[in-house]
């Protein structure tokens, strides 16, 4: 249940990240600040399914799809 978000370190230096994970009925699961280039975050707690993870850095926005099993 573990996924790790990795950003650059050159682009936490010039704006402050963030993600939102979501599953597919638009509820939120988790949200946060990235500070670091790595960040874990630990989905043991969720039931299987799958889910959308949603980075923000700056303008920029990204998205995947998580499949929990």
């Amino acid at each position: 249940g573990n996924v790790n978000i990795a950003v650059s370190a050159n682009l936490l230096e010039e704006e402050t990240g963030n993600y939102v994970i979501v599953d597919l009925s638009g509820r939120e699961i988790r949200s946060g600040t990235i500070v670091q280039s790595q960040t874990p975050l630990d989905l043991t707690g969720e039931a299987n399914g799958n889910y959308i993870l949603t980075v923000f850095v700056g303008e920029r926005r990204e998205e995947w799809q998580i499949v929990k099993h």
